[in-house]
């Protein structure tokens, strides 16, 4: 274990200045492509990396034998973390500041970037700057309550328990089983109505073997701005887009994604006059959205149950005169990236008015694969 104040007193003999008093607080365009004020960053970058450094320094490219030149040379993991960060330099010629913000938001330590331009004040040098800065970091802010409160909120889950004729919570991660995710126009000649008996049932489970599945990874690491997920009743939709949840807030998954959103339609059913989605987080996420005003290119919603939604003809058919305001604000989400479940006739009747973005990608829950009921 590093001692904290020699490492602090170090950088102020250095010169450094990151932790002194007199830190500079307003950074000039130049500066940002400056070495000192990149050393400045990628000490303070080091100091909150820490433990982390190997994740940090394969996500950058370094070589195995560098990481382990790294590891066998330095003794504590700030020191770890800092040399990292040298051979970073070394191998980028044209490093700047928005370089390593990029790298850092892609390693989802979005609350490093906030403590840096925090610290270190404005480093924006468009005409509107304070407003752009702020609104940043509203945005780095909303993107780490959010994780946290997936993280906290949503890790368990109501589950039957048969012995005990008795919902009770179980944790997602420990017992998510892998499901046969399998293209919905292959899968199509094989759909039942939604009322099907348990024989019915029984039969849709096995023919679910014909099917090639999709690896999870595939859909949910490779962003489309539109995933649309069917399934029959309880067949794990709700439980796979738990675990989308869990998975961004992890960084795995959606790393271009700041705001993540989750809505379900029982819920939205109580709120009919809510016309915009504006108003919609306002209701739902109030204390985290605080009346931001976001951008498209930067959130993503989960609609969870869209047979549900009460007003669901209204929003099939937009010739109909509607008097429900929250079927406009469902209408606008299709401006922004989504991901909407529900089952098997209400995703292919939504389908006829999805049609906003063209890397749509429709997919159907057919069950447990073969590994996943054996895991179960």
């Amino acid at each position: 274990m590093f001692n904290l104040p020699s490492v602090l007193g170090f950088y102020d003999k250095m010169g450094n200045g990151l932790f002194s008093r007199s830190v500079k607080k307003e950074v000039s365009r130049n500066d940002l492509a400056s070495d000192e004020f990149i050393s400045k960053c990628c000490g303070e970058v080091s100091y909150n990396i820490g433990s982390d450094w190997l994740r940090w320094g394969i996500h950058l490219g370094l070589s195995d034998s560098d990481l382990d030149n790294i590891e066998s040379d330095n003794k504590n993991c700030y020191e770890k973390a800092d040399n990292v960060l040298k051979k970073w330099k070394h191998k980028n010629e044209n490093r700047s500041w928005e370089q390593l913000k990029k790298e850092l938001m892609d390693f989802s330590r979005f609350d490093i970037v906030n403590k840096i331009e925090t610290k270190f004040g404005e480093i924006s040098s468009s005409p509107n700057k304070n407003s752009n800065v702020s609104s940043k970091k509203d945005l780095l802010r909303m993107s780490d309550e959010l994780k946290k409160y997936y993280l906290k909120f949503y890790g368990k889950i109501s589950e039957l328990q048969p012995l005990l004729k008795a919902s009770v919570n179980v944790d997602l991660i420990q017992k998510f089983v892998d499901l046969c995710i399998v293209d919905a126009v292959n899968a199509q000649e094989e759909r039942l109505v939604d009322a099907v008996f348990s024989v019915e049932r029984e039969k849709f489970l096995e023919k679910q073997m014909r099917y090639t599945p999709i690896p999870y990874r595939d859909i949910f690491t490779k962003e489309k701005s539109t995933i649309l997920i069917s399934g029959i009743a309880g067949i794990g939709k709700t439980w796979l887009l738990r675990k989308c949840l869990f998975d961004w807030s992890n960084g795995l998954i959606w790393n271009n994604v700041e705001l993540v959103f989750y809505l379900e339609c029982r819920r939205l059913n109580q709120y009919p006059n809510i016309s915009s989605i504006n108003e919609l987080l306002n209701v739902f996420y109030k204390d985290i959205v605080k009346d931001f005003k976001f951008s498209n290119h930067t959130a993503l919603f989960i609609i969870d149950g869209l047979d549900e939604f009460k007003y669901f003809n209204e929003l099939i058919n937009p010739c109909l005169t509607c008097n429900y305001p929250i079927v406009n604000a469902l209408e606008e989400i299709q401006k922004y990236k989504n991901v909407i479940a529900g089952r098997v006739y209400a995703i292919d009747q939504y389908q006829s008015i999805s049609t906003e973005h063209s890397d749509k990608l429709t997919i159907q829950i057919m069950g447990f694969n073969e590994n996943g009921i054996n895991n179960y």
